[in-house]
Order: C-alpha cells, then structure tokens, then sequence
C-alpha cells in the first residue's frame, strides 16, 4: 500500500488533479503552494510522514536545483528530478535562482530553464546518492540513496547524458517551431546561466563552447 503527496503551484490545476482518479482511487493528497527556496522545508514539514518518504520527484521547469538544495528534512530512497540536456554534461549549471520563475515567462522558447546533469550529480553524490540513470526521453534523472545501492550500477554524466528527444520549443509568437537541440541553443545563448563550480554567472554559449 501507497499514499502520497502532490504539491502544486498552479491554483488551476489543483482541481483538475484532484478529480484524476489515481488522486481519489489512493487518497492522494494535494497541496496548493507556490514552491520556494524559503518555504520547501516548511511544506514537508507540515504536509509528509518524514521518516516514510521513499520517493521523492521534483519537477517544477526552473528553480528544481535550487530547491533540491535546500531540501534538508527528508533522505528518500529514490530521488527523480527533472533536468535540462541542452545544458550538456561538463558544467555544473543551473538558471539563476527567482521565486516566481514561470518557464514560459523567462523566455518564449520555452528552453531556459532548469540545470545540467553534473549540477544535480554533484549535489545528490555530496547527499551520499548515486546516479542511475536518465529516462530515454531525456528530462528525468533517477538517483539511489547509497545504502540501497545493492546490485545497481552506478553511473556518471558522460555515462547517463541522453539528449532530449522532444521538439517544444516556440517562436516569438507562442507556436511550436520544432527546433533541434543546436537551433534551441541559438535561441538562448545570450542569456545568464549560474556556474556552481566557479559560483559565477556565465552564458549559454559559453557552455556551448565547453562541450565541444
């Protein structure tokens, strides 16, 4: 048997996923909170069993590294976070930090937003996690806490960096314009991303350069 919680910033959607039948069917527990930096831990806090959380997923398309980091009060099992490949696997990276990040908003691409496979590596391996793997789409990472490690393999970022297979990006105008990953990067390239390594603001197209 399972329960869980769903946290979820958009009020639009709270209905919508509280008449979803996985939500009613397992009495899902849906909370309305805009996730920050200064509010994550208190949320857990008042909303989940600490010492029974075995999976945690995060997937909020801006501040995910941010507020993984701040997570202190909860060690899951399974740790799944949603990543951005555009930004390669050599930098540690991550789109600056801002309470109201709404990835459409940041800009009408729709592409900056989130952090590198190396940021969430780096974080989770300082946590005692490892790396599994990412899903064959491209956007979702899994990690393991070491004491479950058992017959797994673990992986680095070179080993598990998988290029995202889907086409979302969108023009000027709001309509999708299919473009490939080096067309996205083109887009974005003048705009900020923060190095965790050097703790300095830097561009994409600097990390363009890096991976080549």
């Amino acid at each position: 048997f399972w329960t869980g919680v769903v946290i979820e910033g958009n009020k639009e959607l709270v209905n919508q996923i509280k008449d979803n039948e996985i939500c009613w069917k397992y009495g899902l527990k849906v909370v309305s909170e805009w996730v920050r930096k200064d509010n994550i831990n208190n949320i857990i806090e008042k909303n989940l069993l600490k010492d029974k959380v075995g999976l945690l997923s995060l997937d909020i398309d801006g501040n995910d590294f941010w507020i993984l980091n701040e997570i202190e009060n909860v060690k899951p099992i399974i740790v799944i976070v949603e990543w951005n490949s555009l930004f390669g696997f050599k930098k540690s990276v991550t789109t600056p930090y801002d309470d109201n990040f709404i990835r459409e908003k940041k800009h009408f691409s729709g592409q900056y937003w989130g952090a590198s496979i190396k940021a969430f590596y780096d974080l989770m391996k300082s946590r005692s996690y490892f790396l599994v793997g990412s899903n064959m789409a491209g956007n979702n990472l899994f990690f393991v806490r070491n004491d479950r490690k058992n017959d797994l393999i673990e992986k680095k970022p070179s080993e598990a960096f998988q290029k995202q297979i889907f086409k979302d990006s969108r023009d000027e105008n709001g309509k999708l314009n299919f473009l490939d990953d080096r067309e996205k990067l083109k887009v974005i390239e003048n705009l900020d991303v923060f190095d965790l390594e050097e703790k300095k603001i830097i561009k994409v197209s600097e990390i363009i350069e890096n991976e080549r």
